[in-house]
């Protein structure tokens, strides 16, 4: 679910806010705050395949 301010910000004053390091992460795009959706299974085991793909390019 994203959660998004109702009004627009500048970068100075999303800086200033509070929340923006819990998680999951917030994010500033064109003045508009929202906060990221958090990563599901799918993403994980793409992210372990990924991982092990550039490991083995390392070798």
């Amino acid at each position: 679910m994203t959660v998004a301010l109702p009004q627009r910000l500048t970068l100075e004053q999303f800086l200033t806010l509070p929340y923006i390091e819990e998680s999951p992460a917030w994010e500033f795009v064109q003045g508009e705050v929202s906060q990221k959706p958090m990563p599901g299974g799918k993403h994980s085991r793409i992210q372990s395949l990924l991982v092990g793909v550039i490991n083995g390019a390392d070798r």
